[in-house]
């Protein structure tokens, strides 16, 4: 077996070996995923250990291969105040805008003198 640190030169400098890392690697995500299955039919574990060890699996797949198996997120926005991608640029000047109308208005948070 190779050690470690070989792995991750031949994974810098091998394109070929990177190729067949990343096929590996999603067979075993997939690997996991019988696992699970199995592990849900087997009655000869606890069930309490069965759902820790389903729920670890679930876990370690959904970071290795959100894509396939991470939880799906949907965004949305107020349908009258729909979201929109900002450019950064403009959101510079808004917040420039924004700290300088601040530095305008007195600070109301001291005492009036008089």
């Amino acid at each position: 077996m190779p050690s470690r640190e070989s792995v991750r030169r031949w994974l810098k400098e091998r394109e070929d070996f990177r190729a067949l890392y990343a096929e590996a690697h999603h067979e075993r995500v997939d690997s996991m995923f019988e696992d699970m299955l199995a592990i849900a039919d087997d009655r000869t574990i606890d069930w309490q250990d069965r759902k820790v060890m389903i729920a670890t699996r679930q876990w370690a797949m959904s970071k290795v291969a959100p894509k396939k198996y991470g939880d799906r997120v949907e965004v949305t926005g107020d349908p009258e105040r729909p979201l929109v991608s900002a450019d950064p640029n403009d959101m510079a000047r808004r917040i420039a805008f924004m700290l300088s109308s601040a530095a305008a208005q007195p600070d109301r948070s001291k005492p009036v003198e008089g």
